[in-house]
């Protein structure tokens, strides 16, 4: 581990889901990780988008059971910092997030932090809906 890299242990707990969020999305890159589907019809939905002004992508992930989705926020994480090698150093504020999410349990405070680790290096990937069911459009 260099000096730069630092681990906050996670309860075991986390660590199980953590590890079963990596097992899951082994080898996928971050574009398929933002549209997971648990099932079509799944009630928790996630809105992300991508890219530079002019060729935004949206990405929709649904979720089952709420309490996963900042799990998946930092697998994504993780997967998108992966690709330039930026993990080791903004690993740090995602286990944080999901540190705090042990105390505080807001499902939505911590998808945001968890993509505060995100948005340092790649600040085009935005988390634009986290809800039940798909935003209303007007």
């Amino acid at each position: 581990m260099s000096e730069h890299e630092q681990e906050i242990p996670l309860p075991p707990a986390t660590s199980s889901r953590l590890a079963r969020w990596a097992a899951q999305s082994d080898g996928m890159p971050p574009e398929q990780l933002a549209q997971w589907q648990d099932r079509a019809t799944s009630p928790w939905v996630v809105i992300v988008e991508d890219g530079p002004a002019l060729a935004r992508q949206r990405y929709t992930a649904r979720f089952e059971l709420e309490e996963e989705i900042p799990f998946w926020a930092y697998t994504l994480c993780k997967a998108y910092l992966d690709d330039v090698g930026e993990w080791p150093l903004f690993q740090f504020i995602a286990d944080t997030a999901l540190l705090l999410f042990e105390d505080h349990t807001d499902i939505a405070r911590a998808t945001h932090e968890v993509f505060a680790a995100l948005s340092t290096v790649w600040p085009e990937v935005t988390l634009v809906y986290l809800g039940k069911g798909m935003p209303e459009t007007h």
